[in-house]
């Protein structure tokens, strides 16, 4: 698909944070443009959980570690953010 040039330091960055992290949050993105949407892929490839909120689940990534929210941002956000403060 369509293919975005990061600067190197921030794409570096994002893949070390996927690498580490329990659990990645993708809100509001198709994950279809390169080479962002390889994040999701490396964080579940590397135990990680994901949680994709986006009302167009079409292309999201498919795993048992992953959670389909199909919801706009703003209402996501606000209910997770609410849960987490209890």
């Amino acid at each position: 698909m369509f293919e975005e040039d990061l600067p190197m330091n921030e794409l570096e960055a994002a893949q070390s944070a996927a690498l580490g992290c329990d659990v990645m949050l993708s809100i509001g993105t198709s994950n279809q443009v390169w080479p962002a949407r390889q994040l999701p892929n490396i964080a579940l490839n590397n135990g990680s959980s994901l949680i994709v909120v986006n009302p167009d689940l079409t292309g999201q990534p498919i795993h048992k570690r992953a959670t389909h929210i199909d919801r706009n941002a703003g209402e996501a956000l606000v209910a997770i953010v609410t849960l987490v403060k209890r």
